[in-house]
């Protein structure tokens, strides 16, 4: 008897431990994604909204790819160390989603340099080049209107429900600005945006 209870006792530790790492490896992923977009100037709400709609995504493309590009980075330029990524993305407002055997461990580990230096440089980069741009678009007075049109229409491409706003404003407006000096459309750049969203964060509300 007693030999059963003690397999059985390590059969769900082992099973526990399973899980635990399949939660750390996507919870790293997670990590990937949300400091990749808070490096670009989302902020911390919008790239947590972004994340759980990738992951409820029945179509996962985006979580495939961004697990390719996590796996790489850990690889290559983190050590293969998971933690201190987790750990700075939580520190800059990732929703914590660890089960509790790791969530005290990953609060706890201590900073790696080559996490903090390739994200708060970007931010910071980014930051600044926002700045460059906010002022050049003040002397652009239609710009504003220019942007206003291009959601307008592009909401009409998707259902009522859809969060197109909030996925627009979590994205660099690096190719709306573009649509606008060129002196495109705004229906050209939303037809871009149209396609881009229905194939990732809003494929499931996209008018047929």
């Amino acid at each position: 008897m007693e030999i059963i209870i003690v397999t059985l006792l390590g059969f769900g530790a082992y099973k526990l431990y399973k899980f635990g790492k399949f939660r750390l490896g996507l919870e790293f992923v997670r990590a990937y994604m949300f400091l990749e977009m808070w490096s670009e100037g989302a902020t911390p709400d919008d790239a947590n909204f972004l994340i759980s709609r990738a992951i409820f995504d029945p179509d996962q493309t985006i979580i495939r790819n961004a697990s390719i590009m996590a796996a790489v980075q850990c690889r290559e330029v983190h050590g293969g160390r998971m933690l201190p990524l987790i750990r700075y993305a939580y520190r800059n407002g990732l929703r914590n989603e660890l089960p509790f055997l790791f969530r005290d461990i990953a609060s706890a580990v201590p900073m790696q340099a080559s996490v903090v230096s390739t994200y708060s440089k970007q931010r910071v980069n980014r930051t600044t080049t926002r700045t460059k741009d906010d002022e050049n678009v003040k002397t652009c007075t239609n710009y504003s209107e220019y942007r206003e049109e291009f959601l307008k229409i592009l909401k009409t491409y998707f259902t009522e429900q859809a969060d197109v706003e909030r996925c627009v404003n979590a994205i660099p407006d690096t190719r709306i600005r573009s649509g606008y000096e060129k002196g495109l459309q705004p229906a050209v750049i939303a037809m871009q945006y149209r396609d881009f969203l229905a194939d990732t964060f809003l494929a499931s509300d996209v008018r047929r």
